[in-house]
């Protein structure tokens, strides 16, 4: 039986959300509710997502799902959408499954506009991104701070009594409060750049995900936000770095943060880690105050993740080059 008359694809509905959590949890071995989808799904503020699923006579077997996001594109505002939550049964597996599904939610926004698309997808999902004539554009990397290395530098910092400006940093309980106060640049590097647009609704529905809990650091100058530094307070033994702007680049306070979150670390016992794509501006931030990453193909934190992208013919060339992209660990929804 063709794979046309095997498998039926249609559209996700709110009442479906437990049944693709079923299939999350058999896919990747781990738990994610029912309350994770929804808020993914359908409380997003820019739009609801897109997402096509496969079912396999009442049984879904398969999805692929759209998550609408404003970005500035070469200082146009535009609509674009990451691709995320590929997955496929493990008994449904080897048939196409995965590639019908991506071009499914393609044909989708395609009805409506202009298509820009992006993933930070498994590096076993890029093959079928490929076969649907997508960009795989860079690695996405971990670079960490193991708590070893950590407990000694925030040690020699105490030693060399390197105090200074410290007490301008505390916590920022409101994203109001963040957004008010910071009035977060929307335009990074003028008109070179790819970048997320995050205004106050954007930034409560990212930082509402019901399966974690992330804490805001602010540098304050005369009681203005100056910079600022979201983070994931823990999974396992880690702490994930999720945001990290200044105002005018500011390297300084950007290395205070860093400095401050380490303390926090040391104090928990916990490494701290970031998401990276190689040459972009942060990645080059994070190495720069010391963050590594294993090179190797196998061992502790290695790469899992590729960064592939996904334009109409008639978009700029330059969207396919990682380093046009000003990406963070807040792009990606699994930290």
């Amino acid at each position: 039986m063709s794979i046309e008359y095997e498998y039926k694809i249609k559209r996700i509905l709110v009442e479906d959300v437990h049944k693709v959590a079923e299939l999350y949890n058999i896919c990747f071995s781990r738990e994610k509710n029912t309350e994770f989808f929804r808020w993914k799904y359908f409380e997003n503020p820019v739009e609801h997502a897109k997402c096509s699923i496969a079912l396999h006579g009442e049984k879904i077997v398969g999805s692929c799902v759209l998550i609408p996001e404003d970005f500035f594109v070469f200082g146009k505002n535009m609509r674009v959408y990451k691709c995320c939550d590929l997955m496929t049964h493990p008994q449904h597996r080897k048939r196409g499954l995965s590639t019908k599904l991506i071009n499914d939610v393609t044909m989708t926004v395609k009805q409506s506009g202009p298509v820009f698309f992006y993933t930070l997808c498994s590096k076993n999902a890029t093959g079928a991104f490929l076969k649907n004539k997508w960009v795989m554009s860079a690695e996405v990397r971990y670079h960490f701070k193991h708590i070893s290395q950590i407990k000694l530098q925030v040690a020699f910092r105490k030693l060399i009594k390197r105090k200074k400006n410290i007490g301008n940093i505390r916590v920022i309980d409101s994203i109001s409060d963040l957004y008010n106060g910071f009035k977060i640049k929307h335009t990074n590097n003028g008109n070179d750049n790819i970048q997320l647009y995050k205004d106050e609704k954007y930034l409560k529905w990212r930082l509402g995900n019901p399966f974690y809990n992330y804490c805001i650091l602010g540098y304050f100058q005369d009681d203005a936000i100056k910079g600022y530094l979201i983070y994931n307070k823990g999974i396992n033994n880690n702490i994930f770095i999720i945001d990290l702007e200044t105002k005018d680049n500011n390297l300084q306070i950007a290395n205070l943060l860093l400095n401050h979150l380490e303390s926090i670390a040391s104090e928990n016992n916990k490494s701290v880690l970031a998401l990276t794509i190689k040459d972009t501006y942060f990645q080059k931030l994070i190495q720069e105050n010391g963050y590594i990453c294993n090179p190797f193909r196998r061992g502790p934190l290695t790469s899992i993740l590729d960064f592939n992208v996904f334009i109409d013919e008639d978009q700029d060339r330059r969207s396919l080059q990682k380093e046009m992209w000003s990406i963070h660990p807040l792009n990606y929804d699994d930290v």
